[in-house]
């Protein structure tokens, strides 16, 4: 591996012991752990995750992969290498403490505004949209939750584009030419937009996918995390059918 001696671990996980995925949007085909260890002082370079997901219609490949690419041992690696006793003394530890998500915003308040760039390489703003209808859907392209909810988006989408509401993806994770891809394979004809951490934060969006739907004065009417059960969806619809009749 980049010209250093090393074991190389392969690990593949049976299906019947994955659960990273919820059984209800797919399934796993396969997984991979792949391990590079330098031979010389034991210490793991690389590391690679790979992961076939089969959802509908779609395969889809998860990967991660972490890199070593510089350090220095200051002793040899004994087994104490790895404990505390190893630290510095100058190193203060303490336990590390869970942040509680926030809430979605609610129903009432001020959507934040954002300026970003689409795939198409135009740039728009929430306030572009000022009085009419903007449902904004938070989601990555390997998500199976938000592919699930895609059919359902692509109707309100077909369904009331005409009468003003505006349907918006926001991907912070993926690159462009990714989500370009993704958008012409499930022939998505609504605007997608290369996101950031920065709004996923002004929104609270802990999970994917999360949707808001903003109303024509700029305030949330609708907030849901996750995918779309018959009440949801019945009840999204019906908001936007009201909002829509009032305005015209």
């Amino acid at each position: 591996m980049r010209g250093i001696p090393c074991y190389h671990i392969k690990a593949i996980v049976p299906e019947e012991f994955d659960c990273s995925v919820l059984r209800g949007y797919g399934y796993i085909i396969r997984t991979e752990f792949d391990y590079w260890i330098n031979k010389k002082d034991s210490i793991p370079i690389q590391i690679s995750i790979s992961r076939d997901l089969k959802i509908g219609k779609d395969t889809l490949v998860e990967f991660e992969k972490y890199v070593l690419t510089k350090y220095k041992l200051n002793i040899f690696p004994y087994d104490t290498l790895f404990t505390v006793r190893s630290l510095s003394p100058d190193i203060k530890i303490q336990p590390a403490r869970y942040k509680e998500p926030k809430a979605p915003l609610r129903p009432g308040e001020i959507a934040p505004d954002w300026r970003l760039v689409s795939t198409g390489g135009d740039t728009l703003s929430l306030s572009d949209f000022k009085g009419d209808l903007v449902l904004m859907d938070f989601f990555f392209v390997s998500c199976p939750a938000c592919i699930e909810i895609l059919p359902d988006l692509k109707k309100l989408h077909e369904k009331y584009k005409k009468l003003g509401l505006h349907i918006i993806g926001l991907d912070m994770i993926d690159s462009r030419k990714t989500i370009e891809n993704f958008r012409i394979r499930h022939h998505i004809e609504y605007t997608i937009l290369l996101s950031n951490q920065n709004i996923n934060d002004a929104y609270n969006v802990y999970a994917d996918p999360t949707t808001y739907l903003v109303g024509r004065d700029g305030k949330v009417l609708f907030s849901h995390v996750g995918g779309y059960d018959h009440a949801t969806l019945e009840r999204l619809d019906s908001i936007i059918r009201q909002q829509l009749l009032i305005s015209h």
